[in-house]
């Protein structure tokens, strides 16, 4: 990582965030001509770790295209990456929103994408290096928030800290 790179340029020992595991899943993005998930509007399969969440809002869909009939999908493989979790997603589709292949008028798909730059118990203290002036923050140290809101809360931990170390 950079933050591991610039720490190793000024001398000091950045292991802890070398050791971060990325969790990676895959993804499927489908505009349909249908709604092949009503009645809902979330289908969650906690074994296969298989989210898909019908986001279809009037701002998402083309111009002059009747919401009523149309669904934008977005469906996520928590359980991991590789052309064998999106093959699960499109098998859970097929289980649970029947014809959804013939209705697809769009469809985008990825077999792998970071959600996170390393797993909760992976995340490092943002004050290991106060003693050198060097604070981190960003959704890789610890912190009770995810990911935008972590780099936020240890934005500011990160300042207090540097504030209070002076």
């Amino acid at each position: 990582s950079e933050s591991a790179r610039l720490l190793e340029s000024a001398g000091l020992d950045a292991s802890e965030l070398r050791r971060c595991t990325e969790q990676r899943a895959a993804a499927l993005d489908i505009a349909l001509e249908g709604r092949p998930m009503r009645p809902y509007t979330g289908l969650f399969d906690a074994n296969r770790g298989i989210i898909a969440i019908d986001a279809t809002a009037e701002d998402r869909i083309p111009e002059g295209a009747n919401p009523s009939a149309c669904t934008i999908l977005h469906a996520v493989n928590l359980a991991g990456d590789g052309p064998e979790a999106l093959q699960g997603i499109k098998e859970f589709l097929d289980s649970r929103c029947s014809g959804w292949r013939d209705m697809a008028a769009a469809r985008r798909s990825t077999n792998s994408i970071m959600l996170h730059p390393c797993s909760r118990s992976e995340r490092v203290d943002g004050s290991t290096f106060i003693d050198s002036g060097i604070t981190m923050a960003g959704c890789h140290v610890i912190s009770e928030y995810h990911l935008s809101d972590a780099a936020v809360d240890t934005g500011r931990n990160a300042a207090k800290s540097l504030k209070l170390h002076r």
